[in-house]
């Protein structure tokens, strides 16, 4: 097994060099492919001497795909550790961050240890059967088994973290060495045809894939094997976390305008079918004085409702539609039609103002309760197109902000008696999403043809979006996400010191009149000393209460505004 003192170093950067030297290498072998395929040795040639020359060029066709396979083969088994290794990253800040949070100790070894654990005497185990004890000294004690309890529990669950890093750094080890040796064999995975249209490389990531296996995935495509998948699959490609925004844009408004052509297609057939059926009533309650028969009537109620449900999908396709256009600068980096399936409700959407791609500073904004694409989209674009033009006005560069309604926000609580506001399941699953997004362009980011590589992202979140955006920055990779923001919270998951972003690094506002911020649904993270209080009000401050974070011009809206390009409380 890999010891913990030998993996307290990786990162999931550690295999960038590697990658970006085997893409390299891969899209010259395809360059290789096509000028092989384009040699003809048939054409007017006949004899010994023709034949020779086919048999050679088919040994150099075979040589070419097996090569372009063992480097698809590689490719994929350094993504794979790559991913692994970000795991283990993440898993050693987990023990160290529970370690330092209640002073434990690891060892080299991997050992934690409690040098300050929390000792209860004999007698105050029974204290709750002395009469003579004053009811102070009962919760006194009370509180002190508590303390114990909870260290306890943390203990347990540092050393877990330690057990789980080492596990996955050995599997991750074993693994990569094996794909190393089968390809130093000479043993492909599978061999191709050597016209396929990804040699050596599979032509979608799988579902299950993590965001730095598809991007560099992606990375390794030439130029018009990625125009080919945009084309062949804009449904995947536009919501793949892990590609370059341009190319997710130009997908997603494709797929975008072609939702909006078949809805209308459907709403004229549907319109067709109901003035034709309402007018033959007509005729008939005029000449025969009998109404549709039941069949008719039938079909002309499927018709309307189908009608009506399909003028809310237009409505919603028309709320994106419009916010795109309200600046020549944004990008589509999520269009995702509700399924219905659960955490999958909704149509989820995500529009940039800034090209994410090139810009210094990317900012994801997390909506909360009654978030929808037909009601909100429209008035997170102008926010975030207010919030980059201040952000941009402090002079630290370039700036992207991402309006994401990337989960099923909950209703209104008195929306069909809905109320999961009050819990955290949209939160938790919610921020899993999240968390995979801004990994995504941390990741795509390391395409050297589209983007810069260093970028300093931050998530900003608003009302429950905040619980659910603690949730995906409690878990998201190291080094991903720069600074965190909230205002109006409802509460964040355990607390600061939990997240994943640099220590100091986490600021929450709060009107004194906001009835919702608070701590029902975790942590109240204005009261949390892991977070950095930022004065939402100043002298000018004429809207306050739960609405008043994001107002144009606002002294709460400039605070956020300095988090975002990284002078958070200055």
């Amino acid at each position: 097994m890999v010891a913990w003192s030998d993996i307290t170093s990786w990162t999931g950067t550690g295999l960038d060099t590697v990658l970006d030297d085997l893409i390299a290498e891969r899209k010259d072998a395809v360059e290789s492919r096509d000028n092989i395929a384009s040699i003809d040795v048939s054409t007017g040639w006949e004899g010994a001497g023709a034949t020779a020359a086919q048999e050679r060029l088919t040994q150099l066709k075979d040589v070419c795909i097996k090569h372009l396979c063992l480097l698809g083969d590689l490719i994929t088994a350094t993504s794979t550790a790559q991913t692994g290794m970000g795991d283990v990253e993440t898993l050693v800040l987990e023990a160290q961050t529970i370690a330092d949070n209640y002073g434990f100790t690891i060892s080299d070894d991997g050992t934690v240890t409690d040098p300050n654990p929390v000792k209860i005497q004999w007698y105050e185990k029974f204290s709750h059967s002395y009469a003579d004890l004053n009811m102070s000294h009962l919760n006194s004690n009370d509180t002190k088994q508590q303390e114990k309890i909870d260290r306890e529990t943390r203990l347990k669950e540092c050393s877990d973290a330690v057990t789980s890093a080492c596990n996955k750094a050995t599997e991750v080890d074993n693994d990569y060495k094996t794909s190393l040796d089968n390809v130093a064999n000479g043993q492909a995975t599978e061999i191709e045809d050597f016209n396929d249209s990804t040699p050596g490389l599979s032509n979608l990531p799988p579902e299950n894939a993590s965001t730095e296996q598809v991007a560099a995935w992606w990375n390794s495509l030439t130029s018009s094997e990625k125009e080919e998948m945009v084309n062949s699959y804009p449904d995947r490609i536009g919501n793949l976390d892990g590609i370059d925004a341009v190319t997710r844009n130009e997908a997603n408004r494709k797929r975008l305008s072609n939702d909006t052509q078949s809805y209308n297609d459907k709403k004229m057939e549907y319109e067709r079918t109901i003035s034709e059926l309402e007018n033959i009533q007509k005729d008939r309650l005029l000449t025969e004085d009998r109404p549709l028969t039941d069949s008719e009537q039938e079909e002309l109620q499927f018709a309307k409702q189908s009608l009506e449900s399909i003028n809310s999908k237009l409505t919603e396709l028309e709320a994106i539609s419009t916010s795109l256009n309200k600046s020549s600068d944004t990008q589509l980096l999520l269009y995702d039609p509700a399924t219905g399936e659960n955490g999958h409700e909704l149509t989820h959407a995500a529009i940039s103002i800034g090209n994410v791609d090139t810009a210094n500073h990317v900012a994801t904004y997390v909506p909360g309760m009654t978030t929808n694409v037909t009601d909100s989209m429209e008035n997170i674009t102008n926010d975030m197109l207010n919030m980059k033009d201040d952000a941009e006005a402090v002079n630290a560069g370039s700036v992207a902000t991402i309006g994401w309604i990337g989960y099923d926000c909950p209703p209104h609580p008195l929306t069909n008696n809905d109320w999961s506001v009050v819990g955290t399941g949209e939160a938790e699953m919610g921020g899993q999403s999240l968390a995979r997004f801004t990994e995504g362009i941390q990741d795509s980011r390391n395409d050297g043809d589209v983007g810069v590589s260093s970028v300093h992202q931050s998530v900003i979140a608003h009302s429950y979006g905040s619980t659910t955006a603690s949730y995906g920055v409690e878990q998201v990779r190291p080094g991903v996400v720069d600074d965190f923001c909230v205002f109006g919270s409802p509460g964040v998951k355990e607390g600061g010191w939990d997240m994943n972003v640099p220590e100091g690094h986490n600021y929450a506002l709060g009107f004194s009149n906001d009835g919702v911020s608070g701590s029902y649904l975790g942590r109240d993270p204005v009261m949390d000393p892991d977070f950095k209080g930022l004065n939402p009000k100043d002298a000018d401050t004429t809207k306050t209460g739960h609405s008043g974070y994001l107002v144009n011009g606002s002294h709460a809206q400039h605070e956020i505004a300095k988090v975002i390009v990284g002078k958070g409380g200055e």
